[in-house]
């Protein structure tokens, strides 16, 4: 048995599977009633991190908004770095690696 996790942008998923050798072949199927999301993801860990910090530091009024715009703005900019390096790993033919960065960048910046 096994379990996969996704953990989205919006979303975290939960997954159950079986595998098992049948002759020479592997064979894997899900767990039909091991399946579950729950309503939380990548930006909702963000977002909480954020208000811990600005909490911890007891930033309040017009310097917490001003922090926590520069806290988005860095985070902005190294999705577009991420996208820059995604680009050049496909022109080097580093496709595997370009898709599983790709597929984070689009749950990052969800």
């Amino acid at each position: 048995m096994g379990m996969t996790i996704d953990v989205g942008a919006g979303t975290v998923d939960f997954g159950m599977f079986a595998s098992g050798l049948r002759g020479d072949h592997i064979g894997v199927h899900s767990i039909g009633n091991a399946k579950y999301s729950l309503p939380v993801g990548g930006n909702d860990i963000d977002e909480a991190l954020v208000k811990y910090v600005l909490d911890k530091a007891k930033l309040r009024g017009r310097r917490r908004a001003e922090v926590k715009a520069t806290i988005q703005e860095r985070r902005a900019r190294a999705l577009r770095t991420l996208a820059v390096v995604t680009c050049a790993l496909q022109c080097l033919g580093q496709e595997e690696v370009a898709t599983t960065l790709y597929c984070r960048e689009r749950s990052i910046s969800k």
